[in-house]
Parts: structure tokens; sequence; C-alpha cells
């Protein structure tokens, strides 16, 4: 473990989880690519979608490497953020929110709008998500 915290692509040898449960390897690669995602995203992204499917990894476990891979693409800014934060099974109220700001990012009304519909009621009532609720509505009326 301790040769991991000092460089989780480790992960990705095929020796390294000699000896461990399945259970074991899975946290490992989630603390892991938890630990790559913030350096690099982008590698973070290549490595996990080449092996994601090498592990045995529960629904939350995946989840919570996508979250991680989704937010980072949004503070980034990066343009494939809002698709990014499609693909999580379950959004909470950091997820949700950022997707809006994924999709106020890209300036697709459409996104922006689909974002705001997952908000909850009492994140709509905010005057900042009502201000862009009522600016995405009068920007796809008018296109």
């Amino acid at each position: 473990m301790v040769r991991l915290v000092k460089k989780p692509e480790l992960i990705y040898k095929t020796d390294f989880f000699q000896g461990l449960s399945n259970s074991g390897q899975a946290e490992m690669v989630v603390y892991a690519m938890k630990k790559l995602i913030p350096a690099d995203v982008e590698h973070a992204m290549g490595l996990w979608g080449a092996q994601k499917s090498s592990f045995d990894l529960t629904d939350t476990q995946i989840n919570k490497i996508q979250r991680a891979i989704a937010l980072q693409l949004a503070f980034n800014k990066s343009a494939q953020a809002y698709a990014h934060f499609g693909q999580l099974n379950q959004l909470d109220a950091t997820t949700r929110i950022w997707a809006v700001r994924a999709a106020l990012s890209e300036q697709n009304w459409t996104h922006v709008q689909q974002a705001l519909d997952k908000l909850t009621v009492n994140e709509k009532a905010k005057e900042r998500w009502r201000y862009w609720q009522a600016k995405a509505f009068f920007t796809e009326r008018s296109t």
C-alpha cells in the first residue's frame, strides 16, 4: 500500500495485486484512481478506459471514479465535463451543481436546462439557479 501512495499508476501492473482478494484490489483501484485523477485527468481517463473491465468493481466504486473524473473535468473547464456527468448513475448535490456549471461553461442552453431540471426543489429555489433557469428558458425560445 505504501508503494501505491507514492506511485498510484502501479495498479495497472499485472503483478501488483498478487495475493490480494478481489475486494482488496477494487479498493486499491478506487484509491489509486482518486490520486491519479487530480494530477492528470486525461492520463487517468485513458488508464481507466483501458483497464476498468479488468477489475471486479461494484457500481458504487465505478460511480466514485467516474464522479471524480467528471468533477475534475469540470474544475478544469473541459468541454468533456458535461458528458461525463451524464455517465454517472447517481448525482449528489455537488455533481448536480457542477453539471449545471459544466453546461454553462459550454454555453449549451439545452444542456443547461437538462442539468437544471436535475436539481432538487430546494436547489432550484436558490436565486442563482432561478436566474439561469430564466436565461436558459428565454435563450432557447429566442433561437
